[in-house]
């Protein structure tokens, strides 16, 4: 059952408070088998909507022979699963980063985003919850964020 992949993407309405009453790291070492089981079933390739906050971005080349970056974006969501990390990463793929650069390259630590996207990793105590983005957009709203620390390890 640990293999099982949802092939179709499908629009879901999970909140991110439901996510981390199934997915949350409480969930992954209270039971990671459980825990997977029940992600593969509800939330991988599936679609979600959700709001954070934009923490930091970490830009990735693709490859050596690939000009494309990507941008890794860091989200602080409500509730947080941490004081010091953010709870999860948004890929932003060079297609959508090139049509957005302005908007993307303009957020700042704090500014509000509202994101269309699509489950891709489950996190643990060691990688980072992540999504796929479809649309990224501002919200207009600001939270005061706190510093980030960012495990390299724990990116996509």
């Amino acid at each position: 059952p640990l293999t099982h992949h949802n092939l179709e993407s499908n629009r879901i309405s999970a909140s991110w408070s439901d996510y981390l009453v199934d997915c949350g790291g409480e969930k992954i070492i209270e039971n990671s088998v459980h825990t997977k089981i029940l992600w593969n079933d509800r939330y991988e390739n599936n679609i979600v909507n959700w709001q954070g906050y934009y923490a930091e971005v970490k830009q990735r080349q693709r490859g050596v022979f690939w000009p494309d970056v990507e941008l890794n974006i860091l989200v602080k969501m409500e509730p947080s699963e941490s004081t010091v990390f953010a709870d999860l990463v948004l890929t932003v793929d060079s297609t959508n980063y090139q049509a957005n650069k302005k908007m993307l390259d303009g957020l700042k630590k704090g500014d509000g985003i509202k994101f269309e996207a699509t489950v891709e990793g489950l996190g643990s105590e060691f990688k980072m919850h992540h999504l796929h983005a479809i649309d990224v957009t501002p919200t207009g709203t600001f939270k005061q964020l706190n510093d980030i620390l960012v495990r390299e390890s724990a990116l996509p």
